[in-house]
């Protein structure tokens, strides 16, 4: 399973930078005259680095902007950069705080699917594909098929379910279905598919309480991707950000005291100097 979702998550990146070279290609068309209406210029503050861009860093890294004349999207880079500060990010909750998910690839990335979608869009269908999944599971029981077909009837069900909602949504204007891609929608059909195995193998109460913290993991990581000022920094600083990568998990990797949340629970047993 996770190696499924880090091929997945390794096309989702291919996807991005290929779709950010053909939007390149038709910002200047031989055959559409220039307008003479007054345009704005997106500044970085505005800009997904999910979307494609024009505007080139001025501050850029040596080695970094070597890679843009070749031909590399800034907003990959900046992706490619940021992967591992989110990873850092969810081992530092997971093992100081504790905030517990689906491992770390999982809230990873579900926060690009988010940052992809937008935190509204990524959560409103996250509820449908889970629901349709939950129910889907729910009335194959009565067939008692084995679980490999029985899943696959329950993805063809998801998938029907998302088209009907996302067409609903579309003409009602509710979501912005036109940035939705398919591969945010896998990364929301594994966590869903990761919900139902885990309530399947052990209980529904861990099942919900990992699920809420991949989800909680996710929104964070998604916040801490969306700061301009964090993507300016990788973007100047690379090798500053690979220094901070190693020493803050060397950091927490040698962690042994109690998480935070656990405080309560075992304050009695913990001595007072």
């Amino acid at each position: 399973m996770r190696k499924a979702a880090i091929s997945i998550f390794l096309w989702v990146l291919v996807l991005i930078s290929s779709k950010v070279t053909l939007a390149r290609n038709r910002l200047v068309s031989p055959s559409q005259e220039p307008t003479v209406l007054p345009t704005a210029t997106p500044t970085p503050e505005s800009v997904n680095i999910t979307e494609a861009y024009d505007k080139k860093s001025e501050n850029i890294s040596s080695p970094l902007s070597l890679a843009v004349e070749k031909g590399v999207p800034e907003n990959t880079i900046v992706l490619l950069l940021l992967l591992p500060l989110v990873a850092t990010l969810v081992s530092f909750l997971h093992y100081v705080v504790g905030v517990s998910g689906y491992g770390i690839f999982m809230p990873t990335m579900v926060s690009v699917a988010m940052l992809a979608t937008g935190l509204k869009t990524g959560l409103s269908l996250f509820v449908v594909i889970l629901g349709s999944g939950l129910l889907s599971n729910k009335l194959l029981k009565k067939v008692k098929l084995h679980f490999w077909p029985a899943r696959t009837i329950t993805l063809l069900m998801i998938g029907l379910t998302t088209l009907i909602t996302m067409s609903i949504a579309a003409s009602l204007g509710l979501l912005e279905v036109g940035k939705i891609s398919i591969f945010p929608i896998l990364f929301m059909i594994l966590l869903t598919e990761e919900f139902i195995r885990t309530q399947l193998a052990k209980s529904k109460k861990e099942a919900v309480r990992l699920t809420w913290g991949t989800l909680l993991l996710a929104i964070i990581g998604t916040l801490t991707m969306r700061i301009q000022v964090l993507q300016d920094f990788v973007l100047r600083y690379p090798g500053w950000v690979i220094l901070l990568v190693v020493i803050i998990n060397l950091v927490v990797g040698s962690y042994g005291g109690i998480r935070m949340t656990e405080i309560k629970r075992f304050k009695g047993a913990i001595r007072k100097k």
